[in-house]
């Protein structure tokens, strides 16, 4: 989740460096986009909630609400201040052929780990269909 945020913002706000208000406003909305869908679809997929922000201030629906929205914001605003701009002076000096290299192997990992996470979703949700009861030790 965090990951696709920080690509979208990547390729949304990143031209707004210049109006800083105006890109927090942008991000705060991609913030609070992605985490609803992901809470809605992690919540159809497996039927379970993986967080819940009821109980919260400005909460929508319990996916998401002000306070995490606002944390999350203010990370990707100073990934993108911060972080980008020594990232892409790093990848300029960067031959040609070993960006190619990094894009096979993050396409690899991307791949595998989406197909993992998909398993291991499903997986889950069979796991909490069945009757088995998970006991903590110390409780």
């Amino acid at each position: 989740m965090y990951g696709v945020m920080m690509i979208i913002s990547l390729l949304v706000a990143h031209q707004l460096e210049e109006d800083l208000a105006y890109m927090i406003m942008i991000l705060f909305v991609i913030a609070t986009v992605v985490e609803f869908i992901s809470g809605l679809l992690i919540h159809l997929v497996s039927s379970n909630r993986y967080w819940n922000y009821s109980g919260r201030f400005l909460n929508l629906h319990g996916y998401t609400c002000f306070y995490h929205t606002l944390k999350v914001t203010l990370m990707l605003a100073g990934c993108l201040v911060l972080v980008a701009p020594i990232v892409m002076s790093v990848l300029a000096i960067i031959p040609p052929w070993v960006d190619l290299v990094f894009l096979i192997v993050f396409y690899i990992c991307f791949i595998s780990d989406s197909i993992d996470a998909i398993y291991e979703g499903l997986f889950m949700r069979k796991f909490m269909k069945s009757d088995v009861k998970i006991y903590h030790r110390g409780k």
